[in-house]
């Protein structure tokens, strides 16, 4: 896709993701963070809640697995899964406070 790799490299618009692949190695993925807050209201309860994401391209998320640990502008999460955006190339990678 055109223009993608300058969007998610620029450091304007991008966070660097830091992955922990295993013992003394990491992995780096340039990509767009988004931590919102949610509130959903049933009724009866109130659930409020956080959803951290990253998205960037789909290339980059080779060897991402469930679980992996990551470091986000000084935030530690845990990988929960990471969804192809279909058809554009992009992909979103969910995760989980550490």
């Amino acid at each position: 896709m055109f223009g993608q790799k300058r969007i998610f490299t620029n450091g304007r618009f991008s966070s660097q993701a830091v992955f922990t692949i295993a013992e003394g190695q990491t992995k780096t993925i340039p990509g767009i963070f988004d931590d919102s807050f949610y509130e959903a209201d049933s009724g009866e309860q109130v659930l409020q809640t956080d959803l951290p994401r990253l998205t960037c391209r789909i290339e980059d998320t080779e060897g991402i697995t469930r679980e992996m640990l990551c470091t986000i502008n000084g935030g530690n999460y845990s990988v929960l899964q990471v969804q192809p955006d279909q058809g554009t190339g992009l992909a979103v990678i969910t995760f989980a406070h550490e």
